[in-house]
């Protein structure tokens, strides 16, 4: 069982900004964690929760680029892509500076042994030091809405060349018409099924496949969802082979890819009842988020409403703080929701770092120019104190 335990720690970045922060993104192993505002990107340390590094845009790339949207991690974690709003990819080289550079080190007191953690919690690490380098910008000259970093191939896919049927016996051999003017909302590469679970931007849910040992453009073959035209967003179980679908009626649609005609079939829903949740339920609004933990073995989502609910692989339904304790205070007047803008799991899965969706004041000050610079000099104990990065932890 998950049981959520204490109170949230915040952390705030200690770089004076007016911009807040909107979306997290970890690296492969979770040691690292991107954070991006309109024109800043930052790389955190998971375990202490520090602050590396930031690079901040100059007003006149800003104006070039557009604000900040979203990040992926290269798979070796030696680069970031970040996309842009004027349809650019802007690559960072994160280096690093060898491993006797630390930015912070545990203290222990003479003489003693290290501290011994909890099962399940690893040592306090050094958190090493890094730099960023923006290498020359990629201009694709049309909006970006979604990236997944796979390979060193850049793949482009025009979606209408691509054949979509119900399963694949029965797969037609022409373009797929329908999807003139579609494009993809959000997309994840599911490894084990070897194809991209997407969702398009009229609600549409598929899934993308080549017909080749490898991805090529024009070796591509897809099949849809059926009956289905709500999906928002969607995350990938590499382990269980399932696909998590979140739809605006609040549900999510959990899909596995039928080994023998290769038709996506329907294998569980994880959605609030009436019986446990009569006053909530169905005014949750669509889902907004969906995070599968490190080990695949539960799934975290959120909605446009605000709030947290843990689901077990196969859909016993763990932890939801939209009822019970977690919607009223001690003296029995209901709490709003956290509403959250991105999230994303620590490295053991007993972490989640949240970024709430900003609606208070913002941290005063802020230069201009491009820089990229550790917080050198900072105390973090005396700046954890303002809501931007939530971590809550999760026991077993």
């Amino acid at each position: 069982m998950y049981f959520l335990t204490g109170w949230p720690r915040r952390l705030l970045c200690p770089l004076r900004s007016e911009e807040d922060p909107f979306h997290i993104q970890p690296s492969s192993q979770r040691f690292y964690f991107a954070v991006l505002s309109e024109t800043q990107l930052s790389i955190w340390f998971s375990r202490p929760s520090v602050l590396i590094v930031s690079y901040v845009e100059s007003a006149k790339a800003a104006a070039q680029f557009g604000f900040y949207q979203q990040a992926e991690w290269k798979p070796d974690d030696s680069m970031i892509a970040v996309v842009a709003a004027n349809g650019y990819i802007l690559l960072f080289d994160v280096m690093g500076g060898g491993e006797d550079k630390c930015l912070y080190e545990p203290v222990y007191p003479k003489g003693s042994p290290r501290v011994k953690v909890n099962p399940g919690y690893k040592e306090e690490q050094c958190a090493p030091a890094l730099s960023l380098e923006m290498k020359r910008p990629v201009d694709l000259e049309a909006p970006i809405t979604s990236l997944q970093s796979m390979q060193e191939d850049l793949v482009a896919i025009n979606l209408c060349t691509v054949p979509f049927s119900l399963d694949l016996q029965s797969s037609r051999g022409g373009p797929s018409l329908d999807l003139d003017g579609v494009h993809i909302r959000d997309m994840e590469y599911c490894v084990t099924l070897d194809g991209f679970a997407v969702v398009f931007d009229d609600g549409r849910l598929g899934f993308i496949t080549p017909m080749a040992s490898r991805f090529t453009a024009d070796q591509l073959q897809g099949v849809w969802a059926a009956d289905v035209t709500d999906g928002t967003c969607v995350a990938v179980n590499n382990k269980y082979r399932l696909m998590a679908f979140g739809c605006a009626s609040g549900s999510v649609l959990v899909y596995m890819i039928d080994t023998t005609t290769g038709s996506m079939q329907l294998s569980h829903r994880l959605e609030l009842t009436p019986k446990h949740y009569p006053d909530i339920w169905n005014k949750t609004g669509p889902v907004k988020l969906i995070q599968w933990s490190p080990d695949y073995s539960v799934v975290m989502v959120t909605w446009e409403c605000g709030g947290l609910s843990l689901w077990s692989v196969f859909g016993a339904h763990l932890i939801c703080t939209l009822g019970e304790d977690f919607a009223y205070r001690s003296d029995g007047t209901k709490k709003e929701p956290i509403k959250i803008s991105s999230m994303s799991w620590g490295a053991e899965g007993y972490h989640l770092w949240v970024i709430a969706s900003s609606e208070g004041g913002r941290v005063d000050g802020g230069e201009d120019g491009d820089r990229s610079c550790p917080p050198a000099g900072w105390d973090p104990a005396v700046s954890v104190h303002q809501e931007r990065v939530d971590s809550q932890p999760l026991h077993e």
